[in-house]
């Protein structure tokens, strides 16, 4: 599946969320069994799965050159 997004996968941005830590909350990481427990589930009712629910609605490729051409027209 292509990807949708229009910035680079390596970005300047470095967002760190520490305001719950502060408040003290204890992150629970997931277990490699309940990982392989919830990947078992999933293949075994991957053909119920309707992949159109999963695909991204939008193209931000396009939207950005038909944004780009709105505003050069102005």
């Amino acid at each position: 599946m292509p990807n949708p997004r229009t910035e680079l996968e390596e970005h300047y941005y470095n967002a760190k969320n520490s305001k719950l830590g502060d408040l003290g909350l204890e992150p629970h990481l997931m277990s490699d069994a309940l990982l392989d427990s919830l990947l078992n589930i999933i293949v075994q009712y991957k053909d119920s799965v309707d992949q159109r629910l999963l695909l991204p609605a939008v193209n931000w490729k396009e939207s950005a050159s038909v944004g780009q051409n709105v505003a050069a027209n102005k």
